[in-house]
């Protein structure tokens, strides 16, 4: 196996359009394979990735086509039969399918920066989960303004989701939920 087929977990990451945390809890798992070429240093090669996405995909994307939604991402999350039964790939499509329309609002209620955080970016959603939202208000922002996005967001998606500000965020969980939020 050649260097150059090698990939850090962080790159790994930006294909996927996941947190790297992410990357290391499937490693952790044993989900997705890796070499760790040191106690600090793993990696994961270009043709492991590509059977993961296609395993997860339930074989239906290329290997050239990553995995998941937003914006850096083609297709809708798992695709084929695999989006039925994953929650995670069902979100995530719901949000691609619908990315124009969630930034249009967004826009309209003077919100930018939308990023996806929680467990949908996180790769671990459940049956019940919500989407988590992520937004800089602008200066002309209103709190009615985050609520009625919110709402619009839940009549759209037909699924619950959480608003929150960035500045918002407790100092407690702030780098965590800045580490894994993805950009829509």
């Amino acid at each position: 196996m050649l260097m150059d087929t090698l990939l850090t977990p962080k790159q790994v990451a930006q294909r996927l359009a996941v947190s790297p945390r992410t990357v290391y809890l499937w490693i952790e798992e044993g989900r997705l394979p890796a070499l760790h070429l040191s106690e600090r240093v793993t990696r994961i090669s270009e043709e492991t990735l590509a059977a993961f996405v296609h395993a997860a995909s339930g074989g239906a994307q290329s290997a050239a086509e990553p995995l998941g939604a937003y914006g850096a991402v083609g297709g809708t999350g798992l695709a084929g039969p695999a989006a039925a039964v994953d929650p995670t790939g069902r979100l995530r499509g719901l949000l691609l399918e619908h990315r124009a329309e969630i930034l249009a609002l967004a826009e309209e209620a003077h919100m930018e920066n939308v990023r996806v955080f929680g467990s949908v970016a996180r790769g671990d959603a459940e049956p019940d989960s919500d989407i988590d939202i992520l937004v800089d208000p602008l200066p002309r922002a209103s709190l009615l303004g985050l609520a009625g996005f919110g709402l619009a967001l839940e009549s759209l998606l037909d699924v619950s989701v959480d608003v929150v500000p960035a500045r918002s965020l407790k100092p407690l969980i702030r780098d965590r939920v800045l580490a894994e939020a993805v950009p829509l």
